[in-house]
């Protein structure tokens, strides 16, 4: 699917470089490689199948997705950890 390699084009422009970190409640760390996968991914996705619900790591979730027949779930950045640590399993 285009959008995820689209998506995972948006990370490799921050992988290695400057981008913004922050903690997530929990410790988690939250980078803008995951915030702006995170919007693309959306966007694309819902313009693909409008009906669908969403349920993403990193947005907050207003449970509409409940009354969806489908579902998108999403991890943007998945290792965010690693991405972090300049490791590129991430």
């Amino acid at each position: 699917m285009s959008a995820t390699r689209d998506a995972g084009d948006i990370t490799l422009q921050y992988f290695g470089g400057s981008y913004q970190l922050a903690d997530k409640v929990g410790g988690d760390p939250l980078t803008t490689a995951d915030l702006e996968a995170d919007a693309f991914l959306k966007k694309a996705l819902l313009d693909l199948r409008p009906d669908s619900g969403w349920l993403s790591e990193e947005t907050i979730d207003d449970r509409t997705r409940l009354t969806s027949k489908a579902v998108w779930v999403v991890d943007p950045v998945d290792g965010t950890r690693e991405f972090v640590e300049g490791l590129p399993e991430y």
